[in-house]
């Protein structure tokens, strides 16, 4: 071993010294991996783009490697290039159908586009493989609870009676929430918006809300009211927690809600789901362009003192403006 590794340093120092170099990269010779750990240290650091061209380097020299092109995949999906992401994680599930991560990361791209059906798919189908962990089972199974949830309250928004037009004429919406988070805690981790409806998550600095992994949530949305989206907050807090309370009947689960303060503009509530494992606060409120829907999540039960507080951070928030 010794002298391999003599020899090859031999020829290494003779092509240096006759300045033969300009073709190969010196630092490969000694670790044919070095794009790759490049990669994974701006993979960690949410340095995207570096991360992509590291891995792309990578992925020429090893074209059969399945955790790079899993790693490429997910930096295009993390930079917001869907269609790149697509591109290089169905490959990996056509040259290695029997390993299961590319078939979630396709399932995240899904469920980030509203395609439900593809994504509950993919879930499933990573879910069915003998490749992966038992330990992880339990966490894809909740998983596609959720987005089965989140889709028929994505679908019941169109179910919501329409009533005479609010907004007043010539407005100019502005869909704006101002609410006040201890910005050495809390982080912005996704946003996506439109003139119709949007969404900001916040999650806890360290956490990775992408990959649905959080203890906490800050959440903030809104739909612009139109001649065919007009609803009460009543209304669509009724359309917003059947699905919920649904899914809670189908899994035999507990769940309970409370309206804390309710007027015609606003409602403030609270839920509690499977005997405090999983718990929400949250406020709706209605301007004369958007209805506005701001959660604080937890994984397991809201202390007193959290409540109280949470209820104060949302009474605050201001909507519209």
């Amino acid at each position: 071993m010794k002298k391999k590794f003599f020899t090859a340093l031999t020829a290494v120092s003779v092509l240096i010294l006759c300045g033969c170099t300009n073709s190969f990269d010196v630092e490969k010779i000694f670790n044919p991996n070095a794009d790759f750990d490049k990669g994974m240290k701006a993979y960690e650091e949410k340095n995207y783009d570096e991360a992509i061209i590291n891995f792309t380097n990578a992925l020429n020299d090893h074209p059969d490697s399945y955790s790079t092109m899993c790693y490429l995949g997910t930096s295009y999906m993390y930079k917001g290039d869907d269609t790149s992401a697509e591109k290089i994680l169905n490959e990996a599930v056509k040259k290695y159908p029997s390993r299961w991560n590319a078939y979630t990361f396709l399932g995240e791209i899904k469920r980030k586009q509203h395609d439900y059906t593809s994504s509950v798919d993919f879930y499933e189908t990573a879910l069915a493989l003998e490749s992966m962990p038992d330990s992880s089972k339990s966490y894809y199974k909740n998983l596609i609870t959720e987005i089965k949830r989140e889709e028929r309250s994505w679908n019941s928004q169109g179910d919501i009676p329409i009533r005479e037009k609010i907004n007043p004429k010539n407005a100019v919406p502005v869909y704006k929430v101002d609410i006040s988070l201890d910005k050495t805690v809390w982080e912005k981790a996704y946003e996506v918006a439109n003139d119709k409806n949007g969404i900001t998550e916040y999650g806890k600095k360290g956490e990775d809300v992408k990959n649905y992994q959080w203890t906490e949530l800050v959440t903030v949305q809104y739909f612009a009211l139109n001649e065919s989206f007009q609803y009460s907050p009543a209304e669509y807090l009724a359309s917003h927690i059947a699905p919920i309370e649904d899914m809670a009947k189908d899994a035999k689960k507990s769940f309970v809600r409370k309206n804390l303060y309710e007027t015609n503009s606003e409602i403030l509530y609270e839920w509690s789901f499977d005997q405090g494992k999983e718990s929400e606060i949250a406020r709706i409120i209605q301007t004369p362009t958007a209805i506005y829907h701001i959660h604080y999540a937890k994984k397991g039960a809201i202390s007193d003192a959290d409540k109280t507080k949470w209820i104060g951070i949302l009474k605050s928030a201001k909507a519209g403006v």
